[in-house]
């Protein structure tokens, strides 16, 4: 279509059109993942019409500082999602239909709004080429790529400014919401235009060669995870809406598994210093 912008993000190239598509240029991050590539494999329609879904089919609602989302189960095939502001008066709609690389986000709203409601629409399409977003830090060194998980205030962020404090050749990949993918026997990781509160905009690829779940300790100590550790320790960091749902959940548990095969899992208890940096880099680049 004439209106249409083209962003590669994870590897896939995915088309925004509709009345309201120029509204994604209001996105910092986007700018960086633009192309001039229109061979699309997904789509995301930007419209004025807000879609209203029925209370009686939600699965799930999530409010996060100030914006509330629900997700609705329409149908066998149809999903919904609202993105709301706490005055109600900004709002936003995800309409999808499973199996299939393409949905509509409707209504009107400030940027902080639509980069979530991208972000919900990306996950949807983008997980049918098994590709997922985890709520993780991720550092690239030397071509490869560590990625740390945790929730939120237990230091992702902290341990992944000291490995470039500390690391040589040690950058960061994203801070908040890097997309994952397998794709035979290796898993790669990618920058995205979603990064928290860190402006880390990366359209870079690497291959994960490690996973490190940080939890905050009086002492610097880490030790691998067994199979099944490791897969409550990567699960919870993957978008929780998929959780509550068949259709999604398997697809994620897929994903998991095949990263598992592939990945070392490590767990870290450490302290905010440059000696925890130094313990998870020698474990997983030297060992």
């Amino acid at each position: 279509m004439d209106n249409s912008i083209f962003y590669n993000i994870g590897g896939i190239t995915i088309e925004i059109f509709g009345e309201n598509a120029q509204d994604i240029t209001q996105l910092t991050g986007f700018k960086t993942f633009e192309t001039k590539d229109n061979k699309s494999l997904a789509a995301i329609e930007l419209v004025s019409k807000y879609e209203e879904f029925m209370t009686l089919n939600m699965i799930y609602s999530l409010n996060y500082e100030n914006i509330s989302f629900h997700c609705f189960k329409v149908s066998e095939y149809e999903y919904g999602f609202k993105i709301l502001d706490t005055t109600n008066v900004d709002k936003l709609s995800v309409k999808y239909n499973a199996n299939t690389q393409s949905c509509v986000v409707g209504g009107k709203s400030d940027p902080s709004m639509l980069l979530f409601a991208m972000w919900v629409a990306y996950g949807v399409v983008a997980l049918q080429y098994k590709l997922i977003a985890v709520h993780s830090s991720v550092i690239m060194c030397n071509g490869k790529a560590v990625m740390f998980l945790g929730e939120s205030g237990t230091g992702k962020s902290t341990h992944t400014r000291l490995w470039r404090e500390t690391i040589k050749d040690a950058i960061l990949l994203n801070d908040d919401s890097p997309i994952l993918q397998v794709i035979d026997d290796k898993v790669y990781v990618y920058g995205s235009p979603w990064s928290g509160k860190t402006p880390c905009f990366c359209n870079e690829k690497a291959e994960l060669i490690g996973i490190v779940r940080l939890s905050q300790a009086p002492h610097n100590e880490i030790k691998p995870l067994r199979v099944i550790e490791a897969f409550a320790a990567l699960y919870p960091s993957c978008p929780p809406v998929f959780a509550n749902d068949n259709y999604f959940s398997q697809k994620v548990c897929q994903i998991i598994s095949d990263t598992l095969n592939n990945v070392k899992v490590w767990h870290l208890e450490c302290l905010p210093d440059k000696e925890a940096a130094k313990l998870s880099f020698t474990t997983i680049f030297q060992k």
